[in-house]
Formats: C-alpha cells, structure tokens, sequence
C-alpha cells in the first residue's frame, strides 16, 4: 500500500469556505466600529436605528455579495435611511434610554417600589425587539412612514412569540458571552447579535407576508 501524501487529499471547498467565513468574521468587526460612529453620528437617540439599517444590509449581502467599499456603502445606506429610519428609531431609543435610567433608580428601591422593575424591564425588551422587526421593513422599497413601520414591526411580535422569546434569548445569549468574554465585545458585540436578530426578524416577516423579498 502507498503511503497518501497530503498534496493528494482533494478538499473540495474547504479554501473558500474558510476564506468565506473569515470574510464574513472581518467585516463584522469593521460593522461594529462603524455602527458605533452611526450611533454618534446621529446624536444616540436618531443614529442607532439607521447604523442598525446599514449593518443589517451589508451583513445580509456579505457571503453572496460582499462589500468591497464597506466604509463608502455604510455611509451611503446610513444617509439613504436616516430620515425613515430615526423617525421610527427615536420614539424606540428615547423610551429604552429612560428605562435604563428608571431601572438605575429602581435597583435601589426597597418595598413594592421592586415590583415596578418588571414592567420597565418588559417595555424595553419590547422596544428593542420592535426595532429589529422595523429594520428590515425599513430596507424596503416603498416607505411606509413611522408610524405604519411601528405598527407592523410591533403587530408581528406581538402574534409571533416563538421568533419574539428567539430574540430575547439572542440578546440574552450575546450579553453572557460579552460578560464573560470582553474582548468580543469590543470585536462584535453589537453588530453579530444584532445581524443575527434582524436576520431572523426578516425571515418571519417574508413568512407572514408583510415584507416582500424583492428578488422573489
């Protein structure tokens, strides 16, 4: 029997798999970065939903058709959905910044004062999942107005609880790992849960038909 050398092993793939994913790893931590300039670009409050916006897109196209400008396309995705996407997002922030600030005092409120940290709690979980259903609605063609992108973003998490407690849980999932593991944080700490919640919302919406896949 001749031995196998290795040069003969054919692995089909493995390269450009490898080389895919470490693409994919690359421009996840340049979205994270650029995410945050998104946010204080836009003054917190009317910056995060429309960086959420840009890193959804260009982390949605990365393993068909990656980016090879990412600092020019996110720029340009950012301003084309910046009015739309802070008209929904700023309600959305300002109400999650206050019950951060309400769950700050709570923390150290004795008696049934307590009690009050649960419902704080369930409105800014609900706020965030409403803003990863409104971010692919945003990528759509047709603007629909703030007030109409709310009201869908919150109707389908509201009657789709399963994809809802999937969000949490991500989210959930995504703080333990930053707490234990700091440095992916830093590295992906905003733009790999927040690729993977809106990637999931996107789907339940073309489930249920309120979002239409354009290529369909």
């Amino acid at each position: 029997m001749q031995p196998v050398d290795d040069a003969d092993i054919d692995l089909p793939g493995w390269g450009g798999t490898v080389m895919g994913w470490l693409r994919v790893a690359t421009q996840l931590v340049a979205l994270n970065i650029l995410w945050w300039l998104g946010l204080l670009a836009g003054l917190v409050v009317c910056g995060a939903l429309p960086a959420g916006c840009a890193v959804h897109e260009l982390a949605r196209r990365s393993r068909r058709d990656p980016s090879m400008h990412l600092w020019r396309d996110f720029w340009r995705i950012y301003r084309e959905s910046f009015r739309p996407a802070a008209g929904v997002g700023a309600p959305l922030v300002t109400v999650t910044l206050l019950g951060g600030v309400d769950l700050g005092i709570l923390s150290h409120a004795r008696g049934a004062l307590v009690a009050l940290l649960i419902p704080v709690i369930v409105i800014c979980i609900m706020c965030v999942v409403v803003a990863c259903y409104a971010i692919p609605l945003l990528g759509a063609t047709d603007d629909l107005g703030a007030r109409e992108t709310l009201r869908r973003a919150a109707g389908v998490a509201v009657a789709s609880p399963l994809t809802t407690i999937g969000l949490v849980v991500t989210a959930a999932a995504a703080g333990a790992v930053a707490w234990c593991w700091p440095l992916l944080e830093v590295l992906v700490g905003v733009s790999l849960p927040l690729t993977a919640m809106t990637l999931l919302t996107r789907e339940r919406l073309l489930h249920t038909g309120v979002l239409v896949d354009p290529s369909a």
